[in-house]
């Protein structure tokens, strides 16, 4: 039932994807008791694939597949406790499940531990525990753990400041396809750092970052664009991933965005669409990206 309702879910095997045959299947399989499909099953939920989307029916199933010992569904519940979601938001409570899917061997949660380690939550800060929670997901074969690393070393967090090392774990990343390792390799390559500075291995590694959806990636390729760096300027090109980007969420792409419209480069001039990008930057959580906002703001309204 499990593999079924996968195949469905994924329209894999020459089936045609069919959310509610997903849910179907998995909620068949979750009612006899297995621990995967249960876990499965919250996924449908919170997602609201095939099932009108509920976090407080999510977290019943994740629930009950964690306490029947599923790695996916702890890491799943420990999720929702971090994010508030059909639950009351406890970091405690999420890095208790976190750590049950790690002790499991799910991946996703051994890196998880790592991350509450190095951000401070549920547990005091310590860069040394996440950097062997980071190490540990890696050779449980978790790739975003390969960027993780690589951030400690490019940080110098938990260890010596290394631009060299910091490479070494984004391009291992990165060569398994993991968006962020390959934004970092990107930087690194824009920036010099641990590699002869390349606009064009730059580029080569934002535009698979950026088509994967990372935000970074699409408004740093779109900054590419602008100026020429590594590939031919084009505003098109430059507005068209600025916009990519400030529609997944990016603050300092709104800004530039709001710049393209204002001054018709690579779009029609329209200061209407200006004033409302730079309005949606300012409401952003990107602190920087607001107080150009707020400049940008002012110079148009005094126009």
């Amino acid at each position: 039932m499990n593999i079924i309702g996968g195949t469905y879910k994924d329209g894999a095997a020459g089936v045609a994807k069919d959310q509610t045959a997903a849910f179907l299947w998995y909620l068949r399989g979750a009612q006899t008791g297995n621990p995967s499909i249960m876990g499965n099953l919250g996924v449908m939920y919170e997602e609201g694939l095939g099932v009108t989307q509920s976090h407080a029916e999510a977290v019943r199933w994740y629930r009950a597949g964690a306490e029947a010992g599923s790695g996916l569904a702890m890491r799943r519940l420990g999720w929702m406790y971090e994010m508030g979601r059909g639950v009351a938001q406890s970091d405690a409570e999420a890095i208790r499940w976190y750590r049950a899917g790690a002790d499991a061997g799910d991946s996703y949660a051994i890196r998880n531990v790592g991350v509450m380690y190095k951000e401070g939550l549920g547990v005091t800060q310590n860069y040394e525990e996440a950097l062997h929670w980071y190490r540990a997901a890696v050779e449980a074969g978790d790739a975003e753990a390969l960027a993780d690393l690589g951030l400690m070393y490019d940080k110098g967090l938990g260890v010596t400041q290394s631009d060299a090392e910091a490479v070494r774990w984004y391009r291992a990343g990165a060569e398994k396809q993991n968006a962020t390792a390959m934004n970092n390799l990107g930087w690194m390559y824009r920036h010099g750092r641990g590699v002869t500075q390349s606009d064009a291995e730059a580029v080569r590694w934002y535009r698979p970052a950026a088509e994967a959806g990372n935000r970074l990636a699409m408004n740093r390729l779109g900054f590419m664009y602008e100026n020429g760096y590594g590939v031919t300027r084009s505003d098109t090109e430059a507005t068209r991933w600025y916009r990519a980007a400030a529609e997944a969420g990016n603050g300092t792409a709104m800004n530039n965005l709001g710049s393209m419209h204002e001054d018709g480069r690579g779009v029609r001039r329209d200061l209407t669409e200006a004033r409302r990008w730079y309005q949606q930057a300012l409401a952003s959580e990107d602190q920087e990206a607001r107080a150009v906002a707020q400049e940008n703001l002012n110079r148009l309204n005094g126009r």
